[in-house]
């Protein structure tokens, strides 16, 4: 069975990705807003992650976002640090 990316998963998600000329203060401006946001689903194949707003109905694609790359590994960090500390 082929496994499906979160982006082909969930279509309608918002996609956040850095971008090469980012600077760490750049990445950390881009992850704030979603530091109160839940973990949905981890894309074992890439490093990308699918979060949700705890608030809201996380069925609604509006409500969903898939964060890429080093955007992904910096909310992570945040999250799992959150988490133990």
């Amino acid at each position: 069975m082929e496994t499906q990316t979160l982006t082909a998963r969930y279509p309608g998600a918002s996609i956040i990705s850095s971008t090469p000329d980012m600077t760490p203060e750049d990445l950390t401006r881009l992850v704030q807003p979603y530091l109160g946001w839940q973990l949905a689903e981890v894309d074992i194949a890439s490093t990308d992650v699918l979060i949700w707003n705890p608030g809201l109905d996380p069925t609604q694609p509006q409500q969903i976002v898939i964060l890429k790359d080093s955007v992904a590994r910096l909310w992570l960090r945040y999250h799992q640090s959150a988490e133990t500390g």
